[in-house]
């Protein structure tokens, strides 16, 4: 991802829809330095690329909604926000994930255990 050869005109052409052969230019170019940082981040299997996809589809969408400015920082710095938010927000799935299969794993002991328990006669 280098500032030089990163083109107004590509960043155009991505931005008005137009630039299905920039976007891939762009995407190429993004797709290891990104897939390396999200590895480094502790994402691996078919975590990395998901985690990409969702960079790469928030950088169009925000391309395309013009919400980049040259004038605010490097394209470099721009996707890297939008990895480290992308990397932030997957580490919270995660642990909401994790949560859950704690919580569900006690909550099934816990119903197992009542299932046990026998009801004296005449209770029902």
């Amino acid at each position: 991802m280098s500032t030089a050869g990163t083109s107004t005109l590509l960043l155009q052409l991505i931005a008005q829809s137009t630039g299905e052969d920039a976007w891939r230019h762009f995407y190429a170019r993004c797709e290891p330095v990104l897939l390396a940082v999200i590895r480094r981040a502790g994402f691996a299997g078919q975590d990395a690329p998901d985690i990409l996809q969702e960079v790469m589809t928030a950088c169009l969408e925000s391309l395309r909604e013009k919400r980049y400015d040259p004038a605010q920082g490097r394209l470099r710095g721009w996707v890297s926000g939008i990895a480290a938010n992308k990397i932030h927000e997957a580490r919270r799935r995660r642990l909401r994930a994790e949560v859950q299969v704690i919580d569900s794993s006690d909550a099934t002991g816990f119903l197992a255990a009542v299932a046990d328990i026998s009801l004296p006669a005449g209770t029902q």
